[in-house]
């Protein structure tokens, strides 16, 4: 499918993969599980390039979706998925001429947990390790196969 819309961690220190609809709700619930899977088929990869710090190996990346708007039929598909998927509807609003971004639950029952604030320097995120070369190759090719993108291909497309 491509690239990850947005891929973060949230306070507790977990991924979450965030995906926005583009008017296929099919091809979005591909997208999410996709990615999911693909986040925690590469965790270590991650935590090591992004820093998170030490988590819990057995528990999945978070997922979430934006849309406008959620069809009956894809709420339900939703429901019956094991891995819960938070749900956010969402609208550009413009304050004194700048859009500014609002986010509300898709379903009356859903409020996205926030995750703790930390008000200590301490419990900021430390600094990314360096990768060598050969990890970066080993990623990179990975990405290329998963992608189906040949080297000389990406280099012409650069």
């Amino acid at each position: 499918h491509g690239l990850i819309d947005l891929l973060g961690v949230d306070g507790c220190g977990s991924f979450v993969v965030l995906e926005i609809d583009r008017g296929n709700e099919a091809e979005l619930l591909s997208r999410l599980h996709e990615y999911q899977s693909w986040v925690a088929s590469q965790a270590l990869f991650l935590r090591r390039l992004y820093a998170t710090g030490p988590s819990n190996p057995f528990r999945p990346p978070r997922a979430m979706a934006l849309s406008r708007r959620f069809s009956e039929r894809f709420l339900q598909e939703i429901e019956e998925l094991k891995q819960p998927v938070t749900l956010l509807h969402y609208r550009i609003l413009f304050l004194q001429g700048l859009p500014a971004l609002y986010l509300e639950p898709a379903r009356d029952d859903e409020i996205p947990a926030p995750g703790p604030v930390s008000d200590s320097v301490e419990s900021l995120p430390l600094e990314p390790e360096r990768l060598t070369p050969e990890e970066w190759e080993a990623f990179y090719g990975f990405e290329r196969r998963r992608l189906a993108v040949k080297p000389d291909e990406e280099r012409v497309n650069r």
